[in-house]
């Protein structure tokens, strides 16, 4: 029998029969303790996957290491951050609204969420290196914009074909900011929409407000 300490010990009360099914284990909750039952390998497994949901993941993800091409880590900001104010290093890594904890998650292909000082990560083992080394960079004082181009570099070393998040320098114009929401977009030939590549047509009212009326058509004509 395992024991595990949770941080969160609610939600697992709240799943517990849907974890016994799943882990084909026995559960039992006693304050923040936690006592698992089954055989060698089902208490290995229940446990990565117990200790990750009482840390704060949702079950479902915290079920993904199941499989043991999973791994979860756990990165403790103390131990690394040079700083003394550890609140600013947090701010850093959540971001606004919490967007560089989510830009971090969809470069590196892990899930990863941040409680006090630790932030912790589950992902392939073939990707949680990645993540681990952006969020030291990040953690350390780089920018986000260096600590995603790493990612990025990492990401097309692995998978060549994969085109990431980053854009290419021409994106920034409005014509394309108007189609970056769109989920087929980089599979769409601008140049059959007819938009000028000249910064004079570009500022001038006349040319927006004509964009703006090809673009609508276009958008129905490639049924986006």
């Amino acid at each position: 029998m395992k024991v595990i300490v949770l941080r969160e010990s609610k939600k697992i009360s709240k799943a517990k029969k849907f974890l016994e099914k799943k882990l084909n284990v026995k559960l039992e909750l006693k304050g923040k303790n936690l006592f698992v039952e089954g055989n060698e390998l089902e208490e290995y497994t229940a446990s990565r996957v117990l200790e990750a949901a009482g840390k704060g993941f949702d079950i479902d993800i915290a079920l993904l290491l199941r499989d043991e091409n999973y791994i979860f880590e756990v990165v403790n900001i103390k131990n690394i951050s040079p700083r003394r104010n550890l609140s600013q290093v947090r701010a850093r890594v959540i971001g606004k609204k919490g967007r560089t904890l989510k830009v971090l998650s969809e470069l590196s292909d892990c899930h990863i969420i941040l409680r006090d000082n630790n932030v912790y990560i589950i992902g392939p083992a073939e990707k949680i290196k990645q993540a681990l080394n952006g969020l030291r960079k990040l953690i350390r004082g780089s920018k986000q914009s260096s600590t995603y181009s790493y990612l990025e570099r990492q990401r097309k070393n692995l998978f060549p074909d994969d085109l990431g998040l980053k854009t290419s320098k021409s994106q920034n114009s409005k014509s394309f900011d108007d189609y970056q929401s769109l989920k087929t977009l980089k599979s769409l030939d601008f140049d059959s929409f007819g938009i000028e590549n000249s910064d004079s047509a570009r500022n001038s009212k006349e040319f927006r407000h004509d964009q703006k009326s090809k673009k609508i058509s276009d958008i129905k004509k490639y049924d986006v």
